[in-house]
């Protein structure tokens, strides 16, 4: 006699160690609104996209303009546009062009996070860099800090008096 297995109403998925659920979200509308908000870069590590392809993932800490606060996570591929475009951000808060990745934990900037088609991930635009003192720019007890040239619309890298 064959033993017939019943369906029970609680299911289960399966889901191997290597696809664990993480607990910082990316960048979905559902998840994280649409709109401005204040940025500092938490923790940075070395990871692997879905492709296996090198990359690195970001966790950031949002402040939204009403003072809530929420985290979210970005897996930035290294060798794409995409982090070109990341460390162009970086260099333009003040980390030298040749900074290591992990000092990029402690970044701010002032960012508008847009979500281009509704179901797609949300992506950082009009990235502004906070303006701040950077342990990598300090030399002889001054330090270098950026201001925006209106004239010029760009970021200077100015020395403190």
């Amino acid at each position: 006699m064959a033993v017939q297995s019943k369906r029970t109403s609680s299911r289960r998925q399966l889901r191997s160690a290597g696809k664990k659920k993480a607990t910082v979200p990316m960048a979905k509308a559902k998840d994280i609104p649409a709109g401005k908000y204040s940025t500092e870069i938490k923790k940075v590590k070395f990871t692997k996209t879905m492709a296996g392809d090198e990359a690195v993932e970001i966790i950031y800490e949002l402040t939204a303009m009403d003072g809530s606060v929420k985290l979210m996570r970005e897996v930035i591929p290294i060798d794409s546009y995409s982090f070109e475009l990341f460390s162009d951000a970086m260099v333009a808060a003040g980390l030298p062009d040749d900074a290591d990745i992990e000092d990029v934990v402690g970044v701010k900037e002032t960012v508008e996070l847009v979500y281009p088609e509704p179901k797609s991930l949300g992506h950082f635009e009009k990235r502004r860099p906070v303006t701040t003192t950077t342990k990598q720019h300090v030399s002889n007890g001054k330090g270098a800090v950026n201001e925006w040239n209106d004239e010029e619309d760009d970021y200077l890298l100015v020395e403190e008096e």
